[in-house]
């Protein structure tokens, strides 16, 4: 008795259509975490781990005939970033697929399915900035992206306006300065 014949047999046939469709999304807008972020490859593990390291203050001013004073660098901390894997399908039924209308409604929900993972990208970028003031969510030097009290070797450090301001570009530029 001969096997009976599944949608998965074809996948060679739809897929490509599918991903063809899925990739399409993708040309359609520019990401706009990439305009805040860069993104690097890493490491293929569960995580990587960065060193955060601190240099050396300001060379004073060698008189002739002074020796050169040394100072010592070091890590500040270890920064551990855990990857995470996102995930979504659909399926389709055998009754849809016997339908015929499988290949429409396959490019149909790929292209709902790419829209999926582009905003899940962009909400999970817009979210480190959105956090940036909640101390829940904390750097690898224990406290929030902005902060008055982030710690380095000498004390700590602020990165945060002395006079609150919205974000803005005078805002942003004040704290350049």
């Amino acid at each position: 008795m001969a096997t009976p014949m599944r949608s998965t047999d074809f996948r060679a046939v739809v897929e490509p259509i599918l991903n063809e469709v899925f990739d399409g999304v993708y040309d359609q807008r520019a990401d706009e975490w990439k305009q805040i972020f860069t993104e690097q490859k890493g490491i293929p593990r569960t995580y990587h781990e960065e060193p955060v390291m601190y240099g050396f203050g300001a060379a004073p001013e060698l008189p002739d005939g002074m020796a050169v004073t040394y100072q010592s660098g070091g890590v500040l901390i270890q920064q551990r970033y855990l990857y995470k894997v996102y995930g979504l399908a659909f399926a389709l039924t055998k009754v849809l697929v016997e339908d015929g209308d499988h290949v429409r409604i396959g490019q149909t929900y790929a292209k709902h399915l790419a829209q999926s993972v582009v905003g899940t990208m962009e909400t999970l970028a817009a979210n480190i900035i959105n956090r940036s003031t909640n101390g829940s969510y904390t750097g690898g030097d224990g406290v929030s992206l902005l902060s008055a009290s982030h710690p380095i070797v000498s004390g700590t450090f602020s990165n945060v306006l002395s006079t609150p301001a919205a974000l803005s570009q005078t805002s942003l530029e004040q704290l350049l300065i």
